[in-house]
């Protein structure tokens, strides 16, 4: 019957064909008269085997003889190897035909369970059949704790402080019932994370693969129990054995390409029924299982693909509607935006955010908010990984991102949320070009001056706040805050990082020439103000979180280092030592610009600052049995590092700074002067010469201090006047001789103690 069943257009008329398949299904198929197909192929095949044990046992018999008789065959054996041979192709067609009864849906339930009460009974592959005493030892084990357990180590192998903000969040909200280890302080080694990794995957694969049927059972009773009562807490069995494959394949690529290598494995079957119709917390723990797989472009781009509902079925049908995709993570994060804009700022000095979330707010939908962190995590992974999802994001119509960031940024949300949307608007900018730096420049901007609250119908939008009106507001709250801060400026430092295709001479600036000229000076001079007011705040040393504030120490380092190390200094040199107009060359409009709105300069300014210099030698100065407990890459080692890299770009640029500012300070003084300048009627030049000492060849890093502690001692200094000798700077700076400052003009309140120190 299946033979014709199958047979060509070409190799039968078709109207035969269709005369004997329906002869077959009304004489075989739907005999009343008969006993069902099914149980009959069923008990053939269960006399098969009958017969094939019987004459397995009869050929062990013969071989035993053949071993005893000089290995001569004996009489009989090929009759039993033919008689085998064709009970097996008569098991195989059996098989056929049970296979196609069931695709005729022929079958019923109580053949399915006579099926597998015979599958169990195999002696070939019984120990690879799920039976119902295994299930239900599984199931014991769970309700044991069993993903606790797996949890727990995995949460011990991989400290809290280093994991994603998102996935740490959902472990604590999974482990609140479980009994916290105890804190080693000596962090595991990477080779045991990986041995111990890797026999997870071992797990998770034989898991999905040889128990379907408990991952069902698990998401249909916790569906039910949050059908049941919303009320009370529901089993989370499924969410923790996401979380355990999240963990597992973290940092793995090479292993994370199975989830999307085969669209038929199991892993990939695995993926698309996990993402259907899932719960809140579902979703969060599938989130962060889908952020874990993607650790390059290839699995971070097929990824994206998934999201795009362009991934199938191993049947090759479209997947339904009622997964994961781009469209409903964006449909919620708008959501989410509008619900927390509802109420309006209720003063001017918190427009560029609406304020702190009530306490209510706070704790009315954890399982909401963690969703929402994991839509930012995952868009933070992908984009930082893909560059096919990051241009999607950035330019899809239907999504504007950023627009919805910066709005949930203006919103009175949680300090851990904000900063996932610093840090998903951190991982827009990977491989950015130097449109969309600006770009983002831009929108900081807006964003710092409320241009992103929106504000309910009927409410009166006041005029938009000048950033430095909120700088000290956001950088109080940075210190408060630290998982803010710290995202908030590792967001500054990709801003301030020149662009893929910037040259490489670092002529260029990274931010519009204009950028905050309707409210100040052009220029970025308020965010380095802001970054380094923190690195030399003393609220840092007092953070209860060491960790953070160790992290957020270091990502003001990273800032403040970038802007020195993009400072081109050779740009100065050779407009003062050759004749090249630069003006026309550099991408800036002109040299003058290039060195008035370039970062490099504040942040000079900021590390002559007495708190600055202090905030880090306290870096540098670490316990040393803690540095000796630390990993290569964690904060107090890189910080020190970072630390140390600082101050030797700083004394780098040190005499390149001081040029700089002197001459800067000479064309304001120039500016500033008067247009009839006489000097015999200037009161700072006029004095007693028998009380004023003369001190020629100054020494060019002397400064007022250092002369009024080196003469204060011989009596009360009235005042001190410098004069730079310029021609005499240019002159030995041709000669490439150190040259002297100038002159110094000492005038003491009495004649005796000038003369003394005269005579000195």
């Amino acid at each position: 019957m299946f033979e014709v069943d199958d047979l060509d257009d070409d190799e039968a008329d078709p109207e035969v064909v269709n005369v004997i398949q329906a002869y077959l299904v009304d004489n075989v198929l739907k005999d009343v008269n008969r006993k069902k197909l099914l149980p009959r192929c069923m008990s053939a095949m269960q006399d098969v085997r009958s017969w094939l044990a019987r004459i397995a046992d009869k050929m062990t018999a013969a071989a035993v003889l053949m071993n005893g008789q000089n290995r001569e065959k004996p009489e009989g054996l090929e009759t039993l190897e033919f008689s085998r041979a064709s009970l097996v192709q008569q098991h195989e067609l059996l098989a056929v035909v049970l296979c196609r009864a069931v695709e005729k849906k022929e079958a019923e339930t109580a053949d399915f369970r006579g099926f597998l009460d015979q599958l169990k009974k195999a002696d070939k592959y019984d120990v690879l059949t799920e039976d119902r005493e295994r299930s239900k030892t599984f199931f014991d084990a769970l309700r044991d704790g069993a993903f606790d357990f797996m949890l727990s180590i995995l949460a011990d192998v991989n400290s809290a402080e280093q994991q994603d903000p998102s996935r740490a969040a959902l472990l604590k909200w999974l482990a609140r019932k479980t009994p916290s280890l105890v804190f080693e302080t000596v962090p595991f080694s990477s080779f045991f994370k990986a041995c111990l990794t890797a026999q997870l995957e071992v797990f998770v694969d034989a898991f999905i693969s040889n128990l379907p049927d408990v991952l069902r059972k698990l998401r249909s009773e916790e569906d039910e129990q949050r059908q049941l009562s919303q009320a009370h807490e529901q089993d989370t069995d499924l969410e923790r054995f996401l979380l355990i494959i999240a963990m597992s394949y973290e940092d793995r690529s090479d292993a994370a390409t199975n989830f999307w290598l085969d669209p038929d494995s199991n892993l990939a079957g695995f993926m698309h029924w996990a993402s259907r119709r899932a719960s809140t917390p579902l979703v969060t723990a599938f989130c962060n299982m889908l952020q874990a797989v993607s650790g390059n472009d290839t699995c971070a781009t097929a990824a994206h693909d998934f999201l795009l509902d362009e991934g199938h079925h191993a049947s090759g049908k479209m997947r339904r509607s009622q997964s994961l995709t781009w469209h409903q993570i964006f449909r919620e994060l708008t959501f989410f935006a509008n619900k927390t804009r509802d109420t309006p700022p209720t003063s001017q000095a918190t427009l560029y955010r609406s304020g702190r979330p009530t306490t209510v707010q706070a704790e009315a939908e954890p399982e909401s908010e963690m969703m929402l962190q994991a839509y930012l995590g995952l868009i933070t992974k992908l984009t930082s990984e893909s560059e096919t999802a990051r241009q999607f994001l950035l330019k899809e119509p239907n999504y504007n991102l950023v627009e919805v960031c910066y709005q949930l940024a203006s919103s009175p949300i949680l300090p851990h949320i904000r900063a996932s949307v610093f840090t998903a608007l951190r991982g827009l900018l990977t491989h950015k070009s130097q449109e969309e730096g600006h770009i983002m420049w831009t929108c900081l901007e807006s964003w710092m001056g409320g241009g992103y609250v929106v504000f309910p119908p009927g409410h009166h939008r006041p005029p938009l706040n000048p950033p430095e009106d909120v700088q000290q507001k956001i950088g109080d709250e940075l210190i408060s805050t630290p998982e803010e801060g710290i995202a908030f400026i590792q967001f500054l430092t990709s801003l301030v990082t020149p662009s893929e295709e910037s040259s490489s001479l670092n002529d260029s600036l990274p931010f519009p020439e204009t950028l905050g000229s309707a409210f100040r000076m052009p220029g970025i001079e308020i965010y380095v103000d802001l970054v380094l007011a923190t690195l030399s705040s003393p609220k840092i040393i007092d953070a209860n979180n060491v960790y953070q504030a160790r992290l957020l120490r270091l990502s003001c380092l990273e800032f403040a280092f970038v802007c020195l190390a993009t400072f081109n200094e050779d740009l100065i040199i050779l407009a003062n030592q050759t004749n090249i107009q630069l003006d026309a060359a550099i991408a800036t409009t002109d040299l003058a610009t290039y060195v008035r709105l370039h970062p490099f300069a504040r942040v000079m300014e900021w590390m002559f600052n007495d708190n600055t210099v202090n905030a880090l030698f306290k870096i540098i100065h670490q316990d040393a049995t803690e540095v000796g407990n630390a990993s290569p890459d964690a904060p107090i080692i890189t910080s020190i590092l970072r630390s140390v890299e600082v101050i030797s770009k700083v004394l780098d640029l040190q005499s390149t700074y001081v040029e700089l500012e002197h001459k800067a300070k000479l064309e304001r003084l120039a500016a500033e002067a008067p247009v009839d300048y006489k000097p015999n009627e200037d009161p700072n030049i006029r004095g007693d010469a028998f009380k004023t000492l003369i001190v020629a060849r100054l020494s060019y890093e002397a400064n007022e201090q250092d002369l009024e502690r080196e003469f204060g001692r011989f009596g009360n200094i009235e005042r001190i006047r410098i004069i730079t000798d310029t021609h005499a700077h240019e002159k030995s700076k041709n000669k490439k001789k150190k040259p002297h400052r100038g002159y110094a003009f000492v005038v003491f309140e009495r004649e005796r103690d000038m003369r003394a120190r005269r005579d000195d």
